[in-house]
């Protein structure tokens, strides 16, 4: 079943967070398990088995199994104007996003992660998108808490940070194309995946052979690959779940509930984090981070608001329109058509 085929639009939009939100933090934690502890530090090369594991599944349930149709061609010019930009800011994304878990805690970290619905949320408006003042008030407290959060920070690694800061820029820019592509295109989600994980890839393998591909052969990387196997095949199915779950919840809302979304999913990591990894966690942390969870909760409340006003609005429009077109104000559609 095609995950956009979900009838009511609360529903299909409940049903993407709920997988966005058990997918994450599972991909986190074995990535940075494979980065730190098996010897495999080589992020853009872990970064591109996603991607390749993405798109051969994608390609799998279109052309061979036929589970997902194929609503539209996608042609060269297009994918190298429209799909590969996207590509580019996905692979800055994930290398500099797991290179900063390399110099930073996993709960920092996701607690940084809070300042992205904002970015998002200025990007979205930069090209037009209709977000509510009471939205933007949320987005702002969230960012408010996240600054109380990091002040309370102990290990502070100014260079994790920009690692960080890099990959939420090139992160909202990926959103604000992948919005645009998902619902002005009207591609479906496991499609649109289908295209855009190859451009991905592509730029993801070329950084890996420029920089990691000589220290990768002296380190003997094909050998940690073999010897944690069953960790690099999780983390290429989760990864595949992770991308999935991330268009769909673009394509049924937006860029900004996906970061939003991103900030309440990292509050169930942090807490795993300081309970069973040990890590350091002060009170002004914990303080600002609960701001910014009060704030998500708004946020969600008024996103659900506007999804069941468009709802509602979709037949008082039909009613309008044919009752127009009794009076005779508009043209019945077949004459439209004929006109055309």
């Amino acid at each position: 079943m095609r995950a956009e085929g979900v009838k009511s639009p609360l529903a299909n939009v409940v049903l993407s967070c709920v997988f966005y939100l058990a997918s994450g933090p599972t991909l986190i934690l074995v990535n940075k398990t494979l980065l730190t502890q098996s010897g495999f530090s080589y992020p853009i090369a872990l970064s591109s088995l996603g991607q390749l594991s993405s798109f051969v599944i994608c390609f799998t349930l279109i052309h061979v199994f036929g589970f997902v149709e194929s609503s539209s061609k996608v042609s060269m010019s297009f994918w190298l104007t429209k799909i590969l930009p996207i590509g580019l800011c996905q692979a800055l994304t994930l290398n500099l996003g797991l290179r900063a878990y390399m110099f930073l805690s996993v709960a920092f970290i996701q607690m940084m992660k809070a300042f992205s619905p904002a970015t998002a949320m200025l990007a979205s408006l930069m090209v037009g998108k209709s977000i509510s003042r009471e939205q933007i008030i949320a987005v702002f407290v969230i960012c408010t808490g996240t600054l109380i959060a990091a002040f309370g920070e102990v290990h502070l690694d100014m260079t994790g940070v920009f690692y960080l800061a890099v990959a939420e820029v090139a992160e909202c820019t990926r959103l604000v194309m992948t919005q645009t592509l998902l619902q002005d295109m009207n591609f479906s989600v496991v499609e649109s995946l289908s295209v855009i994980a190859p451009a991905s890839f592509f730029w993801l393998i070329i950084g890996s052979l420029i920089f990691e591909s000589a220290e990768m052969r002296l380190n003997n990387a094909t050998g940690i690959i073999v010897q944690y196997w069953h960790l690099f095949a999780l983390a290429m199915t989760v990864g595949f779940f992770v991308n999935v779950s991330g268009y769909w919840v673009i394509k049924s809302t937006n860029g900004v509930t996906l970061k939003v979304l991103g900030t309440a999913r990292n509050g169930g990591l942090i807490t795993f984090c300081a309970f069973f990894l040990g890590e350091v966690i002060t009170t002004r942390e914990v303080l600002g981070y609960m701001i910014s969870i009060m704030a998500f909760l708004v946020y969600s409340f008024l996103q659900v608001k506007n999804i069941r006003d468009v709802a509602a609005k979709v037949p008082e429009e039909e009613i309008k329109e044919k009752e127009k077109e009794l009076s005779g104000e508009a043209p019945p559609e077949s004459e439209i058509k004929q006109e055309v």
